[in-house]
């Protein structure tokens, strides 16, 4: 896969063409945030709110191992999902340098399909182990991309993407009006 994008699709293929999951989302966890990455709509969440802006309530990312959720009475399932979209769930952590980066969570319609789901764990976690590291270096090298053209402070091209960016187009502006005038100015003196 070329980009973050490409991966992601290649992970809702596998979970819903493969696997034949219907129901899931695949989260991005940081210190911050957790971020819907699938479905692309976003409107997979079924976590309560207030994890979304908290990952410390995430219990998958807290705990860093899969937890199985058969029913809201059963006493050992997540306080923050939500129970008015079914009772059976599955979080699959997926850690990089001991760290939880994402959450696949799977829900299923009954007991019987929960079960079936969890004899297929360790294979869904083997294409996906082999799938993150990818997205992980595709991030890594748009993040180093944009640090590269972008200034730090203010967010504006560096005079290297200026140039590539916008030299070319202006030059020809400035032969057709006969004039150009560029103005670079130094913020720190």
């Amino acid at each position: 896969d070329s980009t973050v994008e490409e991966s992601l699709n290649r992970i809702s293929q596998i979970l819903e063409r493969k696997f034949g999951i219907k129901r899931y989302a695949f989260y991005e966890v940081n210190s911050e945030l957790i971020k819907i990455l699938l479905p692309h709509s976003g409107q997979n969440r079924f976590c309560k709110k207030e994890v979304y802006g908290s990952p410390e309530l995430c219990r998958a990312n807290r705990l860093k191992k899969t937890i199985i959720g058969r029913s809201k009475s059963w006493g050992g399932e997540c306080e923050y999902f939500n129970y008015e979209l079914g009772n059976y769930y599955l979080c699959i952590p997926f850690l990089f340098e001991e760290e939880t980066r994402y959450v696949l969570q799977i829900l299923t319609e009954s007991e019987e399909e929960l079960n079936s789901l969890l004899g297929q764990v360790k294979e869904i976690k083997t294409y996906l182990n082999t799938i993150l590291p990818i997205v992980e270096v595709k991030k890594l090298l748009k993040t180093l991309e944009e640090r590269s053209v972008k200034d730090g402070l203010t967010g504006l091209y560096n005079r290297y993407k200026f140039s590539e960016l916008y030299l070319s187009s202006y030059r020809s502006m400035a032969q057709r009006h006969n004039d150009m005038s560029i103005i670079l100015l130094d913020i720190d003196f």
